[in-house]
């Protein structure tokens, strides 16, 4: 009963707010007053690691339990694990494994979400399936989400931090992200759904009606083939859903049932003008060298003890020659800025551009005393493989 009026109350409000705003609009720009910084602090936190640990983690989280104590969680590489560092003590404290194959068999899954020792989410990589697991690592059910949504059609899922789109639920509806569906055809951008609303107490699916936005056109981009990746960043800060697509200024805000409410242009003063880029002829080593020059935009997160939004930023950039430039993209790039937003998207800040290869941009949580980012990169000359590090960055008023 509790669960039907909540559900009506959001119904509710989602109507009156479609009805005020006239369902979908296109935010009026506001001048961009840059009166806040994320600065650098004295604090880092530093993870001594393993030689089975890895150092680049594609689904890292903070997970703070009922006591409020802060935990550093992540899926070990790719591998079937989750580590949990405590955040005061920095020491590994609990590793949660696995089976891939027999009993309580999981395969390999993209990423995780943790909502509790009794909820751990794991999305298959091979089946539209969901496991969720207890911390002893035994299956309590599987959610077979592509069999609830049949005949729509549907894709795996993940739930990663590099691109940051962790699952959430709103009651028990479990909110899961979606790629380009190339089902659609020449409808592919027009139909392909961002998000399939799952809900696991009465095993039905529904596709968000916000769908991919035309960068290009879907026919073109259909006829041409994939000529860039369509990658996006999700956030559910208690309120609404945004998305942050790499090559788009604008940002979408959606409601609850993914109606677009409002699309805000986000853009860094970094960043001049912001186009896909076009790939001709491309050998693997150039196709990696133009996709690390290219100016986008990055993960979208949500600050919420200090009610702001960060939007990383990456502007052009004039590569060297490297080895493997498609690392260098995992890991965010040569240099990158972060856009700060107020409550209503406001820009009131934008960090400076960081120096070369000083951190990892796609690894990084928001924690109480404020955001970390990590600073052991790779493609630095002071690299250390054998910590996990991250930078303390507060969120400082200039003026």
């Amino acid at each position: 009963m509790i669960r039907k009026c909540s559900f009506l109350f959001f119904v509710i409000i989602e109507i009156l707010v479609s009805f005020l705003i006239c369902g979908c609009s296109k935010k009026t720009p506001v001048q961009a007053v840059y009166n806040y910084s994320l600065s650098p602090t004295q604090n880092k936190l530093v993870f001594p690691v393993d030689d089975n640990t890895y150092s680049f983690h594609q689904a890292l989280f903070l997970y703070t339990d009922e006591k409020e104590n802060e935990y550093l969680i992540f899926q070990n590489g790719q591998s079937s694990e989750i580590l949990f560092y405590d955040l005061c003590d920095k020491k590994l404290v609990k590793r949660i494994k696995f089976n891939r194959e027999g009993d309580n068999g999981v395969g390999t899954f993209y990423g995780f979400y943790f909502k509790n020792k009794d909820e751990i989410y794991l999305p298959s990589n091979s089946e539209a399936t969901i496991y969720q697991v207890n911390d002893q690592g035994k299956i309590l059910r599987e959610i077979e989400y592509g069999e609830y949504a049949y005949p729509l059609p549907v894709l795996t899922t993940f739930a990663f931090s590099l691109s940051y789109v962790p699952f959430f639920f709103i009651d028990g509806d479990l909110y899961i992200t979606q790629r380009i569906n190339p089902e659609y055809g020449d409808k592919i951008l027009d139909r392909s759904p961002t998000t399939l609303v799952v809900d696991t107490l009465r095993h039905t699916v529904k596709s968000s009606s916000f769908t991919f936005p035309l960068i290009v056109s879907s026919k073109e981009f259909y006829s041409g083939g994939k000529t860039f990746e369509y990658d996006y960043s999700r956030i559910f800060d208690g309120k609404q859903i945004t998305y942050s697509f790499v090559y788009d200024e604008y940002i979408y805000i959606t409601s609850i049932q993914n109606n677009l409410i409002e699309k805000v242009p986000v853009k860094s003063r970094y960043i001049n003008s912001i186009k896909p880029p076009v790939f001709k002829d491309e050998t693997y080593i150039s196709y990696g060298k133009k996709i690390c020059e290219t100016e986008s935009y990055g993960n979208l997160i949500y600050d919420k003890y200090r009610d702001v939004y960060y939007r990383f930023a990456y502007p052009k950039t004039e590569m060297e020659e490297l080895k493997d430039y498609f690392e260098l993209f995992r890991f965010g790039r040569k240099c990158f800025s972060i856009i700060i937003l107020d409550h209503d998207f406001n820009i009131i800040g934008e960090t400076p551009v960081f120096q070369d290869y000083s951190y990892v941009s796609r690894m990084f949580f928001v924690a109480k005393d404020g955001l970390y980012i990590c600073n052991n990169n790779p493609f630095h000359e002071n690299y250390d493989e054998n910590v996990l590090s991250f930078q303390q960055f507060e969120l400082q008023k200039t003026r």
